[in-house]
């Protein structure tokens, strides 16, 4: 579903894909940068509750990594950036979002810190 947001500069209404969430976009009116609104951790989890491979793919763009579990049915698909923290107000640019998808539908949703390179 795509992001309605207004150009500060300009006033220029813009519709932004999805997943230039937390991104830059250019104003196609005054060529202004702006910042496209990141998700609140609650509204991701929302967005892709029980939703296919696909669909996510689709809502909040494609994964920054994947991972399996123990479990192979299982998979942890990983975001950086997409999620606001609710402690800081600010982009979750040091944890990750994970989604876990089990027989190809989205079952969990959690947050944890990124693992040091």
């Amino acid at each position: 579903m795509p992001v309605s947001i207004t150009c500060p500069k300009c006033g220029a209404k813009c519709s932004v894909p999805e997943e230039l969430r937390g991104c830059f976009y250019r104003c196609p009116k005054c060529k202004d940068w702006l910042t496209v609104p990141t998700l609140t951790r609650n509204e991701f989890r929302a967005l892709v509750m029980m939703k296919t491979k696909e669909e996510v793919n689709r809502i909040v763009g494609p994964p920054d990594s994947v991972g399996t579990s123990e479990d192979v049915r299982r998979e942890h698909w990983n975001y950086c950036g997409k999620t606001i923290n609710p402690a800081t107000g600010k982009a979750d640019k040091d944890e990750l979002t994970i989604v876990v998808i089990d027989n190809g539908f989205v079952v969990d949703v959690h947050f944890a810190p990124k693992a040091a390179p």
